[in-house]
């Protein structure tokens, strides 16, 4: 998956942390700074999958919403903002391996080749080599699972007059 996105924690002179994300994190500092006119800076940055980093962002949103102050801006300190985006991450890449483990063992099973599973179940060529799951399958892991089920049935139909 290409990390061309971050997840970021800025931090406002008045104390409280923007949680966010971002293509260009400099630009939107610099938009920050003019909005609200106080000094900040950022306190820690986390690359994320592009095709991930909606969900991440308002996954972080949601475990930190008791401490919201003002739309994305958290009264929370550093740790906690940055234990709530590294945990956010780590789940959404669990379950993007949980995902591919279920493809592959469905191929496994099916004795497909990569290459004829891959279009079959909704996976596309990584530029790294590989398959990823792509971003309208990404967030939907009961989705995802019944059309690897369907694509097995399929596949069993039609070898079955073979």
């Amino acid at each position: 998956m290409p990390f061309d996105m971050v997840l970021y924690g800025i931090r406002r002179s008045d104390g409280l942390l923007k949680l966010g994300r971002s293509w260009v994190l400099e630009r939107r500092l610099s938009q920050l700074r003019k909005q609200y006119g106080v000094p900040m800076e950022v306190e820690f940055t986390r690359q994320c999958p592009r095709d991930a980093v909606v969900e991440a962002e308002v996954t972080v949103h949601r475990l930190c919403a008791v401490q919201r102050r003002d739309g994305e801006w958290f009264d929370v300190d550093r740790e906690t903002g940055l234990e709530a985006v590294e945990m956010t991450i780590r789940a959404l890449f669990d379950r993007s391996r949980h995902l591919a483990a279920a493809a592959l063992c469905l191929r496994l099973e099916l004795d497909w080749s990569v290459e004829e599973t891959a279009p079959r179940v909704g996976l596309i060529p990584s530029a790294i080599g590989g398959y990823e799951i792509p971003n309208f399958l990404f967030g939907a892991t009961e989705i995802y699972l019944r059309k690897l089920e369907k694509a097995g049935e399929r596949w069993r139909r039609e070898n079955r007059s073979s």
